[in-house]
């Protein structure tokens, strides 16, 4: 059984880790090593996480499993009644168990609150498991 709710800065830690472990898993095989060495760093993705989530414009949901350990995540922005849905990761072994669903109707259902006249989808041009 898997949760879903509202991260706060307590999961920075949490999304960086399941950020890095999945941009690992699905571009390894898909760009140079060198790349993937360069721009997948756990301590880079901590840095930049704790600025998304403090950010007000940026939500992110956090999905989590019955003994709460964190597995999955979707983060969006929303910006002059337009949004934009810019990460989905799910960790490797929690694929294909329905979490990226519940994860983008939990987003959707919040941004439907803000009014916004289009939602955009961009998780990026290699988002093969997504």
């Amino acid at each position: 059984m898997f949760f879903i709710r509202k991260a706060n800065q307590n999961d920075v830690s949490d999304i960086a880790h399941i950020h890095f472990t999945s941009w690992q898993a699905t571009y390894v095989y898909l760009l140079p090593k060198t790349y993937t060495d360069k721009e997948n760093n756990l301590s880079q993705k901590v840095a930049m996480w704790e600025k998304i989530i403090s950010s007000s414009s940026v939500n992110t949901w956090i999905a989590y499993d019955a003994e709460n350990n964190s597995v999955g995540f979707i983060s969006y922005f929303t910006k002059d009644r337009e949004c934009e849905i810019t990460t989905l990761y799910i960790l490797p072994q929690y694929q294909g168990l329905g979490l990226g669903t519940k994860l983008m109707n939990s987003a959707i259902d919040d941004i439907l609150t803000y009014a916004v006249k289009s939602v955009d989808i961009n998780l990026g041009d290699f988002s093969y498991a997504a």
